[in-house]
């Protein structure tokens, strides 16, 4: 016998889910609302413009002050130029030897093409944005001298979304700066591009850019002089190096701060305390502060004593340089030579200059992109919106109107019932015609005068007119016809006859018989005519009621 067997994967799927087992995480496990990745989004930004802008950028401004210190102190190019007057100085060689691995004047040309490209897209992208607004306003424009501004009443193009507006001004701010940033980059590239051409060329090139010098004996007041410039140099120069090593640990540890499990958890713990409120992204403000002081808090602190040391090496160094100045005045033996070696330092500084100004460069251009494209997006709902809206107003205001000629003041109504309604007083109704009665002996009333029909004064109700009423037999007899009572009642009806006689249309309603005197409408308590006499003519009023006899 076949026994069945029915795998763990089907009777026991919980124990296959998981981070690190078999099938993986659930399905929907880390599914979150929408606000949380917004959220998260947030954070990063603030974490990238803590990191960039308010520590990397004041770190590179302090190396910035150095290099311009070095440079009016004519460092290290004199010193190098009195230790090694003949050859190249290690030091510049390795600099050179860097520059040529790096590829340096390419690699500034690819990002000054790069961040251009960037740049003319961008513009394409705010171009058209700003092209859907101009078309917007001209066909309001257009349709404002088609209609006219009483008939046309909305707001203009610019008054409707400020906003938009407001942002095609901060955006070619943004444009503006930037070229004028890029201009400044270029030239400062232009001005150092010849010497770097000699800096990344062979050392054999380099050389001969060099002049050499006699070499010449140092006195030992000047030795000492050297030696504590050196000193300064070095320690300069190890700030330097160590301030490199940090700015890339802090981009590491930005790279690596990883938000998502702890916002995952903060998320957790709104919905668990505020289970009726939905989570907005503002919830999240506290949770940010606490986790970017706790993370970064360290590095901006440790700028100012970065600062603080940089300014004490500074001030040795003028104070070395000073002394150094003052040991060898007189000495110009090495002048052309410490100039050239002072050139190619400058040149290798500027080179590192202008990377991190290109790099900035092409950082802005991809986050501008980003700007401009959630403004062209904006710009497109709105435009569509106000050309829906236009369109509706446009049919509205084109829709040909109903002739006055064709409308009519005194239109019929339809009345309700029979003779005359409600709404049918502003005519008088048709004449009702006479009720002929037929007596029991075949003898036909002579007809009476017909009177002129009664409007009732007030318009909201139905108009009552008096209608002949012929009796028939001796005594009081049934009311034949009543104007304006609707049904059968509105024709002829004839009083006699034989019990066996047919009714014909034509002929009106006989009734026949020995006792003959109720008619329609007549009361039960009507006593039967004994004795025959002529019809009674009579005008009924409203007024009055209805009255038998």
């Amino acid at each position: 016998m076949a026994n069945p067997i029915i795998p763990k994967e089907v009777s026991e799927p919980m124990t296959f889910l998981g981070d690190h087992k078999e099938f993986g995480p659930p399905l929907f496990s880390k599914l979150v609302p929408f606000a949380v990745h917004v959220a998260a989004s947030i954070y990063e930004e603030r974490r990238d413009r803590i990191v960039n802008n308010n520590i990397i950028d004041e770190l590179d401004i302090l190396t910035t002050r150095i290099h311009d210190t070095l440079r009016s102190l004519n460092l290290p190019g004199s010193l190098q130029a009195l230790e090694k007057p003949l050859g190249l100085p290690p030091t510049l060689l390795s600099h050179a030897e860097e520059l040529r691995q790096a590829d340096a004047i390419g690699r500034i040309n690819r990002s000054f093409s790069d961040a251009a490209k960037l740049k003319a897209s961008d513009e394409a992208i705010f171009f058209e944005a700003k092209e859907l607004l101009q078309s917007e306003a001209s066909e309001n424009d257009r349709l404002l001298r088609k209609f006219g501004s009483d008939r046309w009443a909305r707001l203009d193009s610019r008054s409707a979304s400020p906003k938009l507006y407001t942002q095609v001004d901060e955006i070619e701010g943004y444009f503006k700066s930037a070229a004028n940033s890029d201009q400044v980059v270029i030239v400062k590239f232009r001005e150092y591009e010849s010497i770097l051409q000699i800096l990344t060329s062979s050392d054999r090139d380099i050389g001969n850019f060099v002049p050499s010098s006699r070499r010449v004996n140092i006195p030992p007041n000047l030795e000492g002089e050297v030696s504590k410039l050196r000193n300064s140099l070095n320690e300069i120069s190890r700030l330097e190096s160590r301030r490199r090593r940090k700015i890339e640990a802090i981009r590491e540890k930005a790279k690596k701060d990883d938000i998502n499990h702890s916002i995952l958890a903060e998320t957790a713990r709104l919905e668990r305390e505020y289970p009726s409120t939905p989570v907005v992204p503002a919830h999240f403000e506290d949770f940010f502060e606490r986790r970017l002081s706790h993370t970064y808090d360290a590095d901006l602190t440790s700028l100012k004593t970065e600062s603080a040391e940089q300014e004490r090496l500074l001030h040795q160094l003028e104070i070395a340089n000073g002394s150094f100045i003052k040991a060898r005045a007189g000495d110009t033996s090495t002048r052309e030579r410490e100039q050239a070696l002072q050139k190619l330092e400058m040149a290798y500084y500027k080179y590192k200059e202008i990377v991190n100004n290109v790099d900035g460069g092409r950082k802005f251009y991809n986050d501008l992109a980003k700007i401009v494209g959630r403004f062209r997006d904006g710009c497109k709902a709105f435009v569509q919106d106000r050309r829906e809206e236009a369109r509706i107003m446009e049919a509205d205001l084109s829709m040909p109107l109903k002739p006055m000629s064709s409308l009519s003041l005194h239109h019929p109504q339809p009345g309700v019932g029979g003779g005359g309604g409600i709404g049918g007083h502003h005519a008088p109704p048709p004449p009702q015609p006479l009720i002929p009665v037929q007596m029991q002996g075949g003898e036909v009333p002579s007809p009476r005068r017909e009177m002129s029909p009664i409007q009732a004064p007030v318009p909201q109700r139905a108009s009552l007119q008096s209608t002949p009423v012929n009796v028939g037999g001796a005594g009081p007899g049934g009311v034949g016809s009543v104007g304006g009572m609707p049904g059968a009642f509105a024709n002829s009806v004839n009083m006699g006859g034989g019990a066996g006689a047919t009714w014909n249309p034509e002929l009106g309603i006989k009734f026949g018989g020995a006792a003959g005197g109720g008619g329609v409408g007549g009361g039960e308590n009507v006593p039967p005519p004994q004795t025959q006499a002529q019809p009674k003519q009579t005008t009924w009023d409203p007024s009055a009621g209805l009255r038998f006899g």
